[in-house]
């Protein structure tokens, strides 16, 4: 399933073999997740977050006579993995209900020199890249456009609290294994 976000957990029983006490180490190998890091977790935990937040606030106001079916949009900057991990979050978050569901789109704002084989997985999970010069600088101004434009919702590589929370998935993980 593309939800999973369940990386195994290999153990080793050779470190520490030369001592009388053999003890056995677990590892979190988060370089199993489908994006190759541990930043799918946080992706996915706040584009399905926003996701939950906005169809609530949907089914609210059409209880008062409105209605909304709009995409939603998210926004970020990043030359790598968050950028890859948000493309393919908003990939899942748009195959929950099918096509009675809101579209998920991402809208990866990268600089230029970022690596092809990050920009190719970007494209290939769906993401809109959105190529930038290579300054901070420079990514943040084009995402704060893309939130205006566009009316999405900024998603920060690692200072947004879904993101952090969803990351912290994994000691949750290691802690129940």
């Amino acid at each position: 399933s593309d939800q999973n976000t369940d990386a195994s957990l290999p153990r080793s029983t050779s470190i520490g073999s030369s001592t009388s006490r053999r003890r056995s180490l677990f590892f979190k190998v988060e370089a199993l997740q489908r994006t190759g890091s541990f930043k799918f977790r946080g992706a996915l935990n706040a584009v399905l977050s926003l996701r939950d937040d906005i169809l609530a606030e949907r089914r609210s106001a059409a209880s008062a006579g409105s209605d909304s079916d709009e995409d939603i949009n998210v926004v970020t900057h990043s030359s790598g993995n968050h950028a890859q991990a948000l493309a393919l979050a908003a990939r899942i978050a748009s195959s929950i209900d099918g096509s009675a569901g809101p579209k998920v789109n991402a809208n990866i704002c990268m600089p230029r020199n970022a690596p092809v084989v990050k920009r190719n997985a970007v494209s290939g999970f769906g993401g809109e890249i959105i190529t930038t010069e290579n300054s901070n600088d420079a990514r943040e101004e084009m995402a704060d456009r893309i939130v205006e434009e566009r009316n999405a919702e900024f998603i920060h590589p690692s200072e947004d609290p879904r993101v952090i929370a969803g990351q912290g998935t994994a000691s949750l993980e290691l802690v129940e294994q």
